[in-house]
């Protein structure tokens, strides 16, 4: 008895218009399609130049993909395999963000946040920001050897030093979500409540607010923070961790997921709904790197992160 290959055939899935027409997708390439970015294939390409993970942070790297691929970002994991992409990996792989995927666990168990690279690529999977333990290069911070980033292998992902060089996965998935820029004006963090604050965004951007944390990070900017940082509202996911399973807001800063929102009841952290500048209170700060060095008391002045979207996100 003679053991051969077994031929199966694949299933294949097609890519259909807002009208339920199908879509057209360019002609097989193992080269980028093209500059521009196209909703409809949402992978761009791969960088022609390789780098380490020292760029400047996340908005560098957006740019770097912008500059490459117009529209175009830094693809996260969890993206870059939803997006379904037939070209080739390069040999040595290409940087991209890990993904997280929310945990939520009811009556009193607290949620968490974990990499989930090489596990499952969910639409409810987000970009994961946190610093800790040197991930991400720092957010794309460092080039040494004892942080770590994370770059598409054909096994699904690997986790490489920082040192290292490697192209850049770039992704076109459209976002909701909109960078303005920052306000040439300051305030501290008595600015009228966060109506006040949507007013200085919009009197500068019109049709602007005050971004929250996560909205900023589902932007994709490609702008880096002021030295000293900007001052951004919170952000936080209604969790089921209740003793009765009830809808418990808990903050985060370590993910960019689709459904987080701003943070705003009884909110210390946002000098308690940017009304407050005294002593002992604080507000939230974008930074570059994360961990850099910023005055969050509520009496500093700084200027705002502006957003628009099409929701009240």
């Amino acid at each position: 008895m003679t053991l051969g290959r077994v031929l199966v055939p694949i299933i294949c899935a097609a890519a259909f218009s807002l009208s339920g027409t199908p879509v057209e997708k360019p002609a097989r390439s193992n080269t980028p399609r093209g500059a521009v970015c196209d909703a409809a294939a949402p992978f761009a390409g791969f960088t022609s130049a390789a780098f380490t993970g020292a760029n400047g942070g996340r908005e560098r790297m957006h740019a770097l993909c912008d500059a490459e691929f117009s529209g175009a970002h830094l693809c996260h994991w969890a993206e870059y395999q939803l997006a379904n992409s037939h070209l080739t990996i390069p040999p040595d792989g290409a940087w991209v963000d890990a993904s997280a995927l929310v945990q939520i666990v009811v009556r009193g168990i607290p949620f968490y946040s974990e990499p989930y690279n090489s596990k499952v690529a969910s639409p409810n999977s987000g970009r994961l920001l946190t610093v800790a333990g040197g991930g991400n290069c720092l957010s794309w911070n460092s080039g040494s050897g004892k942080d770590i980033g994370t770059a598409l292998a054909p096994v699904g992902s690997e986790t490489v030093i920082c040192r290292t060089t490697r192209p850049i996965a770039c992704c076109c998935t459209p976002s909701k979500e909109h960078f303005r820029g920052f306000t040439a004006a300051q305030t501290p963090g008595n600015a009228g409540g966060l109506e006040g604050m949507n007013a200085i965004c919009d009197y500068e951007f019109a049709g602007s607010h005050l971004c929250h944390f996560m909205e900023y990070h589902r932007a994709n900017s490609t702008i880096s923070p002021p030295a000293g940082g900007a001052w951004i509202s919170a952000s936080a996911m209604g969790i089921f961790g209740g003793d009765e399973g009830s809808p418990t807001p808990v903050g985060t800063f370590t993910m960019a997921s689709a459904t987080a929102g701003r943070l705003i009841q009884g909110n210390g952290n946002d000098c308690t709904n940017w009304t407050m500048a005294g002593p002992g209170q604080s507000g939230t700060l974008i930074l570059n790197p994360p961990n850099g060095s910023g005055d969050p008391r509520c009496s500093t002045q700084h200027r705002l992160r502006a957003a628009s979207s099409g929701t009240n996100s």
